[in-house]
């Protein structure tokens, strides 16, 4: 019981403000686990048509799902366009050599992101999205109380539930014929609640990110994007409770970190497929025990079929917590390669789309899941 809870004090909590001295540099940790940990576990990024081809977004979308992937390529066919999204995760059972083979829980389905968009002119596209793209529980399962002589006196059930809802305001604005511009202003709602034993805890953290993005069409078959998020600071506290008291833990300014993307498309090839490629940087490194964090992604979609339109792909999530830490051998490794697949049905207004991200089928370490999302839209 007490092997457990060491091991998940030290997952959850590791990147809680503190100064550390890794080969030899200081490396000042600043970064709260909602931004590691969690984006770790459970990220699902929005856009059903970029995920289906292995989340290759950078230069490769123009709906409405690119509010959230590259607002630099937010276009639209017609003046007008709703969208919707929506997601359902598999249970992830990970740490399963410990007792009670923790497991990370979600609703059966979630809505991830509900948007709006609006063609101001031949330029200009604004939009306004509303997400939910995390939701988990995090279920340490049911444990035993004893006294001193063994004897049980009770029992609890510990976990920890954890959510985030963002609102978007995207802008995209075209420069000229080859050259797109875009930001994306993310107001974030964070909120974590623990029981654990006989306490619990409530943290809650509102902030603002900005995502940059641009779009190159440097040929007739080629587009380059880019997108950045600047690192952005603020500070969190948790509320802890019992019977008895309240006491509020209180961490100094902690950060988001900068994430950075670059994609390609190859496109408009004299056969029906379309080619794609991101990577993904986040500098992860200024928390402790994490290093910077690099995956990327891989796609193509297929357009030989009247009306349908079908995507394959492949992405990783890798590991990136720091190997020099000797107690995370212990654990055991969590890379992940997922594959993906989806289709798109479009006929007239009405949009329909699918797509599975699935990563058992590659990876070899102990975080495996499936992420299944399907979104539908009107444009007018």
């Amino acid at each position: 019981m007490k092997r457990t809870f060491s091991v998940v004090a030290l997952v959850l909590l590791l990147p809680i403000n503190a100064v550390s001295q890794i080969d030899g540099h200081p490396r000042k940790e600043s970064e709260f686990h909602f931004s590691s940990f969690w984006d770790f576990y459970a990220e699902n990024d929005m856009g059903v048509r970029v995920w289906g081809m292995g989340g290759a977004g950078a230069a490769n979308v123009n709906d409405l799902s690119a509010m959230v992937v590259n607002p630099a390529a937010l276009d639209l066919d017609r003046r007008f366009e709703v969208y919707a999204e929506f997601l359902s995760k598999s249970k992830t059972r990970w740490l399963k050599k410990f007792a009670n083979g923790l497991c990370l829980k979600s609703p059966s389905v979630l809505p991830a992101l509900m948007g709006v968009a609006y063609k101001i002119n031949d330029q200009i596209v604004i939009g306004w999205g509303f997400c939910s793209p995390k939701y988990y529980k995090l279920d340490l399962g049911i444990s035993v109380r004893t006294d001193e002589s063994g004897n049980v006196i009770g029992e609890f059930h510990s976990y920890d539930i954890f959510k985030i809802k963002q609102i978007l305001l995207p802008l995209s604005f075209k420069l000229n014929e080859n050259c797109f511009l875009g930001g994306n202003i993310n107001y974030n709602f964070i909120s974590l609640h623990s029981h654990l034993v006989d306490k619990k805890g409530e943290s809650e953290i509102e902030y603002f990110n900005i995502k940059l993005g641009v779009l190159l069409r440097l040929t007739e078959n080629f587009d380059l994007g880019i997108t950045v998020i600047p690192e952005r600071k603020f500070k969190t506290k948790t509320i802890w409770k019992d019977e008895h008291s309240v006491f509020v833990e209180k961490f100094g300014k902690t950060t988001y970190p900068m994430r950075f993307e670059a994609g390609i498309k190859l496109y408009n090839f004299s056969f029906p497929i379309d080619f794609a490629g991101d990577i993904k940087y986040s500098k992860s490194s200024r928390a402790k025990y994490l290093e910077d964090r690099f995956d990327y992604h891989l796609g193509m979609e297929v357009k030989n079929f009247k009306h349908i339109v079908l995507q394959l792909g492949y992405f990783t999530r890798f590991d990136y917590r720091d190997p020099d830490v000797n107690w995370l051998d212990k654990v055991g490794e969590y890379d992940q390669h997922f594959v993906t697949a989806g289709a798109t049905f479009y006929m007239g207004k009405l949009l329909l789309q699918g797509c599975i991200r699935d990563s058992h089928l590659l990876s070899s370490g102990l975080i495996e899941q499936t992420h299944v999302s399907f979104a539908t839209g009107l444009s007018f």
